[in-house]
């Protein structure tokens, strides 16, 4: 659905998206109106810029897509676009915000908005969809993250499945914790580099 906006549009576009001034925005918008545009405007022409540089070769087959949920899930959509996995594993916090702050949310209800994002807004743009989105509360310690991956994860790569972990979107410790995941397993590491 990208049109082939020029990178300079493309990078006004992304500017003013971030810094909460696109041209459609509405004033008290919510996230998932932001979400909802991101993955139907620019996230086609953010894929189809990279898809047409040397930077990034559509990658083989991706069985099992590890992500690390942070408060951002823009970058996340990026990797499920180019992998597009046949299982999603969606590695949460245990908290996102202060406790009793406005839009505070357990790492569940974190990754329940996700899998509807996933399913009502990203699914329509795949040419594959995840057959499976797991949710994997792990905490936020490297050996929480470790074992949650271990437990949920290894299973698939020793069967022969190609199991990508994608570090982009967490704390450092549970980058930490996925990091050394990833090299025990001898999987693949995935980030994504604004």
């Amino acid at each position: 659905r990208a049109s082939g906006w020029t990178e300079g549009q493309l990078k006004s576009h992304t500017i003013a998206y971030w810094n909460f001034q696109r041209p459609s925005a509405r004033e008290g918008e919510d996230e998932t109106a932001r979400i909802q545009w991101y993955v139907g405007t620019l996230l086609p022409e953010e894929l189809n810029y990279a898809f047409s540089r040397p930077h990034l070769t559509p990658p083989a087959e991706c069985d099992t897509l590890v992500v690390l949920v942070g408060h951002s899930p823009e970058p996340l959509f990026q990797a499920i676009g180019v992998y597009e996995p046949e299982r999603l594993v969606l590695v949460l916090n245990q908290l996102y915000g202060k406790p009793g702050s406005a839009g505070c949310q357990t790492g569940k209800q974190r990754g329940e908005q996700m899998k509807g994002w996933i399913g009502q807004l990203l699914a329509p743009m795949l040419d594959r969809l995840p057959t499976s989105i797991c949710l994997c509360p792990a905490a936020d310690q490297p050996d929480q993250v470790f074992r949650a991956l271990n437990n949920e994860v290894l299973k698939h790569q020793r069967e022969g499945k190609r199991v990508v972990v994608d570090i982009t979107g967490a704390k450092k410790s549970m980058v930490a914790g996925a990091f050394v995941f990833a090299a025990y397993a001898g999987v693949e590491i995935s980030y994504v580099d604004f």
